[in-house]
């Protein structure tokens, strides 16, 4: 589904603009402080203007709690997080070209926003917005962080957005490695496992086809979760 709010598609517009002309290599010194200026005023204007808050609220904010405020009902606004996740990850990029100039850059605060802006871009993914570069937005967010800074429920997010995207044989994978990477968990990743399986099973097989997984392997899928959690036969 595309995204319909006008305001946040004009937004994350101006958002790209402003990075597309930090990105210009031929930039002077001066032309490229002056563009990390304008790109940090877009975003301090758009945290009020979207949320009603500032950006030094939203910091004070624990990703939960962020969740919470962009949420109705217990659901995700899709749209409201892929223009909040735009915004943390403008946020960091100025904080990075900034330090290619200064030599001064706080990493820490860098790799924050970012695990901010992947965990948000991830939730926005699960509920289905149909942004054409949504996939890639994520894969740039966790091409840029260590495998330590991604977030404790990278990937049963990582699973959900995939799922959402339809891109079920990509959500699949996902599904294995955060059973890999989290045994523990996995009365959570039976859960999710098999409403996944069950999920599919109701499509259409053109959709199966296009996502990658075919019906004649969603039950063979099944099985191989099962027995990796010790529920086979």
């Amino acid at each position: 589904m595309p995204m319909r709010d006008e305001f946040i598609e004009r937004a994350v517009r101006q958002l790209a603009a402003a990075l597309a002309k930090l990105a210009r290599i031929e930039l002077a010194a001066e032309s490229r402080l002056a563009a990390i200026d304008e790109l940090r005023q877009q975003v301090t204007g758009l945290y009020p203007a979207f949320l009603g808050t500032s950006a030094a609220l939203v910091d004070m904010l624990g990703i939960d709690d962020l969740l919470g405020v962009i949420s109705s009902a217990g659901y995700v606004d899709g749209e409201r997080a892929y223009l909040l996740s735009a915004l943390l990850a403008a946020e960091a990029e100025a904080l990075t070209a900034e330090a290619d100039l200064t030599g001064n850059v706080d990493g820490e605060r860098v790799n924050t926003l970012r695990t901010r802006a992947l965990v948000l871009m991830l939730e926005a993914g699960a509920t289905g917005l149909g942004e054409n570069d949504l996939r890639e937005r994520v894969a740039r967010l966790t091409e840029l962080l260590s495998p330590d800074a991604l977030g404790e429920r990278y990937w049963e997010r990582l699973h959900r957005c995939e799922a959402g995207q339809g891109e079920y044989a990509a959500a699949e994978d996902a599904l294995f490695t955060w059973l890999s990477s989290a045994p523990e968990e996995t009365v959570e990743i039976e859960r999710h496992g098999l409403a996944f399986y069950r999920m599919l099973e109701s499509l259409e097989d053109s959709d199966l086809e296009r996502g990658g997984l075919p019906r004649s392997e969603i039950g063979e899928g099944r099985a191989d979760l099962m027995d990796a959690l010790g529920r086979g036969a």
